[in-house]
This record gives C-alpha cells, sequence and structure tokens, in this order.
C-alpha cells in the first residue's frame, strides 16, 4: 500500500476530529492559560483539603474560567468526557483533561485535548 509522504496527521475519536492534544506544566501551582481562536481559557488551582471539585465560570463570550479545587494527585483527576465550550468555525468545541500533581504543593501535570465535532 503507497502511502503519501505528506507529514500531514489527522486523529479523530467517534467522528470527532481532534484539533490539539498535549501536556503541559504550570510554573508552579497557580495557573495556566490557554487561547483557542478567540476564546481564552484559565485553569486555575487551589486546596482545601476537601474532595476534588471543579467550577466553570463562563465571564464573557470569549473568556472561560476553569477552578479547579483539591486536584492533587499522582495517578491523576479530570473530567469523565469532554466539556462543550462552544461553537468554532461551525463546530461543536470540547475539551477533556486530567490534572497530577505529586502533592498539593508541587507543580501540575496538565493532559489535554480540544475535539471538534461535526458542522452544527
Amino acid at each position: 500500500m503507497p502511502i503519501n509522504q505528506s507529514s500531514h496527521l489527522e486523529i479523530a475519536s467517534n467522528k470527532r476530529q481532534i484539533l490539539h492534544s498535549g501536556s503541559v506544566h504550570t510554573y508552579d501551582e497557580s495557573s495556566l492559560q490557554f487561547t483557542v481562536g478567540n476564546l481564552q481559557i484559565t485553569f486555575s488551582f487551589a486546596e482545601n483539603g476537601n474532595k476534588p471539585d471543579m467550577d466553570i465560570n463562563i465571564k464573557s463570550e470569549t473568556l472561560l474560567e476553569i477552578n479547579l479545587q483539591n486536584f492533587s494527585n499522582p495517578t491523576g483527576i479530570g473530567t469523565d468526557s469532554p466539556i462543550n465550550l462552544g461553537i468554532m468555525g461551525g463546530r461543536q468545541l470540547s475539551l477533556a483533561f486530567t490534572v497530577q500533581a505529586l502533592s498539593k504543593e508541587s507543580i501540575k501535570l496538565l493532559s489535554y485535548t480540544f475535539f471538534l465535532g461535526e458542522k452544527v
């Protein structure tokens, strides 16, 4: 089977295109910022000794805050399924992620995937 030598790669899951996927460390235990198109997403981390909790705040049409409480676990804590963020280029934009941390005071490792669904 001949294969084109292009470096282009497309990945999909359940008919949803993977827009971008990766892992990133925080510089300290504070926050991370992503920009996808004109949407700014801020992840903030806090500890209060209780069970893990996630709070999503829509600040404006272009600003989303994801506040993560007690996401400090070496094996990871994250979304059970992708979170719908909005429409991008006529397609549903979704996000799934997992956070790992060695301790409450350590830096965080955020593994993420942005999905683009079919045209809406």
